[in-house]
């Protein structure tokens, strides 16, 4: 469905370049034939919505009208509470978050669908880490540290959620588990990167450490 959205009014020909740019055309072509036949048969409606003829593939309808899908409504939610603030974005952030169950397409392993797997995550990334920042804001610490933890799990390679983590722990009371994130993302940044942690992170450890 969320390919059909992306694409419809397009020419077959674009479809294959967009999806199989590396492959010759004839058989960029019959890759295309087949993905339209499976989209057949797991949107047996499609028909309703879309005209998909030897040249094109159009909609009947005004795109997305009464159209659903999670990854359209998880973009939408986090992209409108980026204009909110307070009560009403921590509910839409936290209501989009909950439609982000997994990667798009786990088993595809083409460019495209791994471009957009990269792309959800980094916004779902984003989304925890706004809605970590908004929740200490309102000095909700329990809520702020599960997202920071939804974070590490994310990205467990990246430096901010750490420091995310360590704020939470830090403002929920428990220096003790501050410092072990702290020293849980010095091993990972020495074990990942061979590199020391970041000025950012440094800061963010002696603002708590010191509460001990």
């Amino acid at each position: 469905v969320r390919w059909a959205a992306e694409l419809a009014d397009t020419w077959r020909g674009e479809i294959a370049a967009l999806f199989w740019p590396d492959t010759l055309d004839g058989q960029a072509l019959t890759n295309v034939r087949n993905l339209l036949h499976k989209l057949r048969t797991v949107w047996p409606e499609v028909g309703d919505v879309l005209e998909i003829t030897r040249q094109q593939v159009q909609w009947k309808v005004r795109p997305g009208a009464g159209i659903w899908t999670d990854v359209d409504a998880f973009e939408r939610g986090v992209a409108e509470a980026g204009r909110l603030g307070g009560a009403a974005a921590i509910h839409l952030l936290r209501t989009s978050l909950e439609l982000y169950t997994g990667d798009l397409l786990p088993a595809a392993s083409d460019a495209w669908a791994l471009a957009w797997q990269d792309r959800l995550r980094a916004r779902r990334l984003a989304a925890l880490g706004r809605l970590v920042d908004l929740l200490i804001e309102q000095h909700d610490f329990a809520a702020a540290l599960h997202y920071s933890q939804l974070m590490v799990a994310a990205a467990p390679c990246d430096e901010e959620p750490y420091r995310q983590l360590m704020r939470a722990h830090a403002l929920a009371g428990d220096v003790v588990a501050a410092r072990q994130a702290y020293a849980t993302c010095v091993a990972m940044l020495a074990r990942e990167h061979d590199a020391p942690p970041s000025p950012a992170t440094e800061a963010v450890y002696r603002q708590f450490a010191a509460l001990a």
